[in-house]
């Protein structure tokens, strides 16, 4: 029986559908609120946290050490943090890398850290834009002083487009600095050329699987995509860093990796590799990348052919996130982008009929509950300031203008 591990405290809801086949058992390690307990698909379910304390869920995952020594099988977790701070807890190291997707003790730092990432890809040679870390305001305003404007500055952790600014002109940086809870920070080199993102899996280090695309279209400039067109890439440069990458950390499980593409030299530079599962992997059938088998297959079949999308259009894959496109629009009452929603193609609204009932019916239900959370919020935004302060004060309507506030 080949075993996965989903951990974290709430997790992909369509990944146990995505995951699921023959003699494979899917277990859930999550916190008592997490909609993906309720998949059908789920064959056990390890609670570890309730869910007002699930903020300590990975203090609690390492406190459960005979959990964590019991674990056979492939070890998926949905969350950069979780995995950041398992890197620096006081784990014993085997147990480290047993749980996490890097099996080189000296790169155990690497998932969930954009630092990480920076100094090795400088160490390895990868390309990538000019960047450094920093790890004080101090440090950032010497290094204004040579550094080539535009940049993006982000934080070590955070994932979602959270903590990443771009900066056009250092006096930016005056009238509004960087918080110090950002650093050490990453400084990097902003070139306006295209966007490109790769889904990939990594095997026992080695480069086994992905997707390529372009075409972004986010809510905010560093959010999560709702809109991708899977292409084929125009150069095989990037595969050669990330077939690096894996051999550097021995990386093993799923990327979500992103590159800058330079029109005028026909190359890719590194921007990030995040070591965990994106929304996107689960459109891997749809190109005939069936990531189970990967998983499981004999490693020797597997590594005969890194596998790819063979895309027979010129103009490639368009791809809308709905779930996430529809949400967007409900929170910022932006109703004419879900009529255009509408009017697209059944194939680029999330083409894959999922069977997931209970999953289904959960999401669907989430985005009909945004419906009076916005137009609640709608109407706080006139109500009068100190109005505004009396409901935050106390009990029950404290709790539901602060739930208005944060949608």
């Amino acid at each position: 029986m080949f075993n996965i591990y989903l951990v974290s405290a709430h997790g992909d809801p369509r990944f146990p559908e995505i995951l699921a086949g023959p003699d494979t058992r899917i277990i859930l390690i999550c916190c008592s609120a997490s909609k993906v307990r309720a998949s059908q698909f789920v064959d056990e379910v390890i609670e570890i946290s309730n869910h007002r304390s699930c903020s300590n869920f990975v203090k609690e995952l390492i406190a459960n050490r005979s959990l964590i020594e019991s674990l056979n099988g492939w070890i998926i977790f949905g969350r950069d943090d979780d995995m950041y701070q398992l890197g620096r807890s006081n784990l014993a190291l085997e147990l480290k890398l047993k749980l996490l997707p890097v099996k080189n003790p000296d790169t155990i730092h690497i998932p969930g850290s954009k630092c990480e990432l920076v100094s090795l890809a400088k160490t390895a040679r990868y390309k990538i834009p000019i960047s450094e870390n920093l790890n004080s305001s101090l440090e950032l305003s010497s290094k204004l002083e040579t550094f080539p404007t535009p940049f993006i500055i982000k934080s070590e952790r955070g994932s979602g487009g959270m903590s990443v600014r771009r900066v056009n002109d250092s006096i930016e940086l005056v009238i509004l600095p960087i918080p110090e809870s950002w650093y050490p920070i990453v400084i990097q080199e902003f070139i306006a050329e295209d966007l490109r993102g790769v889904d990939a899996l990594f095997r026992e280090g080695h480069l086994v699987a992905w997707m390529y695309c372009d075409n972004f279209k986010s809510p905010t400039e560093f959010g999560p995509s709702t809109n991708r067109r899977y292409v084929e890439p125009p150069t095989l440069d990037f595969e050669e860093d990330l077939i690096k990458f894996g051999m550097a950390t021995g990386a093993h499980g799923f990327a979500n990796c992103s590159f800058f593409y330079i029109p005028s030299t026909n190359s890719h530079l590194l921007i990030e590799v995040d070591l965990r599962t994106n929304a996107w992997h689960q459109f891997g059938k749809i190109f005939g990348i069936e990531w189970r088998a990967l998983m499981q297959d004999p490693l020797d079949e597997v590594l005969m052919k890194i596998k790819s999308p063979q895309i027979l259009s010129p103009n490639g894959y368009s791809i809308v996130l709905w779930q996430r496109y529809i949400e967007y629009a409900i929170q910022n009452r932006k109703w004419r982008i879900i009529f255009r929603l509408l009017r697209m193609k059944k194939s680029e609204r999330s083409p894959i009929d999922f069977q997931d009932v209970a999953i289904n019916r959960g999401l669907l239900i989430g985005l009909f509950r945004l419906v009076p959370l916005a137009f609640a919020k709608f109407l706080y935004e006139f109500l009068p300031v100190d109005m505004k302060k009396r409901l935050k004060s106390q009990g029950t309507t404290a709790r539901v203008a602060d739930i208005i506030a944060a949608n």
